[in-house]
């Protein structure tokens, strides 16, 4: 990452071959440390099932919406304006970037921490107070990172994001089980948490050797600022679409619901989580290095689209039919519950990575508005589904997540692709 800002240079250069062994190799990467992360925690979740109550794992997903909702809440797009900027590789970019994004790490743990006692009384538990202080740690901590990780995106090194959190993922499994024997209540998950974000922050200085500096340009804030507000309004609202459900079902049906509520999602998130890693990482940068040339922008979101139809509803629908036997497998019986509710998410998460594909074209034209509109969307048909599905239980809140990323899939599907070309060439 050179000072005078050559790197934005060499960046903007179209090394084809260069481009598109990157662009194989982050696929690959992608694909293969999500499998591997997913197998991973799958057997985490076996083995802390069988020493932990169903309570315990809803009273910890309910303690992590508090700090996932500010940290939401005050998400400006960084990673995106870095990735969309020309000058986004450049030593000050990068430099200011990571000191906004540590000084929010610290301003969300102390709103977290302001915000905890409130936040259990709605809850209606005690025990989540507790749970939450010890969860504002991890915000400050990721802020900490390398900002060696923001190059990443912007270089397509998926490959090194890929292995960071494939490193963390085979360092939490030990640290959770050990943790949790030590203390075997939610506490310690809390406490597993907060230590594996400690193996992620030391692990990416390793990998990524950039000693960060507080710098601060008012320039460089503005142009953060104006690219990123929609991006914070489209995580905000995502948020409340996305996470609404997990307190609903804490609040109104009980831990124990919230407990089997939590193992669907933890099976049906890491689809979702693999192909928006893919879309996000890949797509998105590669539609924005063309964003001045629409016909390619529309031929590469034709192959995009071809793909997601082709692979996709294949692998949703084998996973639907394996559900069943999947929680029979790995869990008790305890836990068989879960498997309607897994299915509606599956279905979910399929519906909402088509959303991302489409969402990814439009940030790369610089309409991040029509994200936020789609997010919108998702908020409002999930709100309306979850009050006419309540009656339904577990399944009804997947089902009210299911009517919400149909919306939000539809909300952006029809919206042009790029900006209408201009009459005359420059």
């Amino acid at each position: 990452m050179d000072g005078d800002g050559t790197g934005s240079t060499h960046d903007a250069a179209h090394d084809k071959p260069s481009f598109r062994h990157r662009i194989a190799s982050g696929v690959a990467w992608i694909f293969g440390a999500s499998l591997a992360r997913h197998a991973l925690r799958v057997v985490s979740s076996m083995i802390l099932t069988r020493l932990l109550a169903p309570d315990s794992f809803g009273l910890i997903a309910t303690a992590a919406l508090l700090p996932v909702a500010i940290e939401m809440c005050s998400d400006f797009g960084v990673r995106h304006a870095i990735v969309h900027n020309p000058n986004g590789s450049t030593r000050r970019y990068l430099d200011v970037a990571w000191t906004l994004i540590a000084v929010r790490g610290f301003v969300v743990a102390a709103l977290v921490l302001a915000m905890a006692a409130p936040f259990a009384a709605v809850c209606d538990n005690d025990r989540v107070f507790g749970l939450t202080c010890v969860s504002a740690i991890t915000p400050a901590l990721f802020g900490l990172c390398s900002p060696g990780r923001l190059r990443w995106s912007r270089e397509l090194r998926q490959d090194l994001l890929a292995k960071l959190e494939l490193y963390v993922d085979m360092a939490r499994l030990p640290i959770n089980v050990a943790c949790v024997l030590l203390v075997p209540s939610a506490m310690g998950l809390a406490i597993a948490g907060v230590a594996a974000e400690c193996v992620r922050v030391t692990l990416s200085y390793a990998m990524a050797p950039d000693r960060p500096r507080w710098t601060w340009d008012r320039a460089i804030g503005r142009e953060l600022g104006n690219y990123g507000r929609f991006v914070f309004a489209s995580s905000l609202l995502g948020f409340l679409a996305a996470r609404l459900d997990v307190f609903f079902v804490a609040r109104f049906l009980g831990m124990e619901q919230a407990g089997i509520y939590y193992i669907a999602q933890a099976l049906a998130g890491p689809f979702e989580a693999m192909v928006t890693q893919m879309l996000g990482g890949l797509l998105f940068p590669m539609l924005s290095r063309l964003q001045h040339d629409p016909v390619e922008v529309r031929r590469r979101m034709r192959q995009a689209l071809r793909l997601m139809v082709g692979v996709g509803v294949p692998m949703t629908a084998a996973g639907i039919l394996a559900t069943p036997l999947v929680v029979e497998l790995l869990y008790d019986p305890r836990y068989e519950p879960a498997v309607p509710p897994l299915q509606a998410l599956l279905v979910a998460a399929y519906l909402s990575c088509l959303g991302t594909t489409f969402t990814c074209a439009l940030l790369a034209s610089g309409r991040p508005y029509w994200g936020t509109v789609a997010t919108l969307a998702r908020l409002v048909a999930f709100c309306a589904a979850a009050y006419a599905l309540a009656d339904r239980g577990v399944f009804g809140y997947a089902l009210a997540i299911l009517t919400a990323s149909a919306a939000f899939m539809l909300s952006v599907a029809f919206v042009p692709w790029t900006r209408r070309a201009p009459a005359t060439a420059p």
